[in-house]
């Protein structure tokens, strides 16, 4: 038997624009997870500065956020 499985999607560069997203996930993991030094997960404008903050000094060597 051959199982044979597609998917599709798009890697793109991560903008302000997905900070309410990815705020949406980092907070549930915080929330829920081991993995997190916070206590509270950070709002949509922290993120987004964070986010600047990565892309400034990393010169786009991180993979995700």
């Amino acid at each position: 038997m051959t199982l044979v499985s597609t998917c599709a999607f798009t890697l793109r560069d991560a903008s302000a624009n997905d900070a309410m997203a990815i705020q949406d996930i980092y907070a549930a993991r915080v929330l829920t997870g081991l993995a997190s030094f916070e206590e509270a997960p950070s709002d949509a404008p922290k993120m987004a500065r964070r986010m600047k903050v990565i892309e400034a000094y990393s010169l786009h060597a991180h993979l995700g956020f």
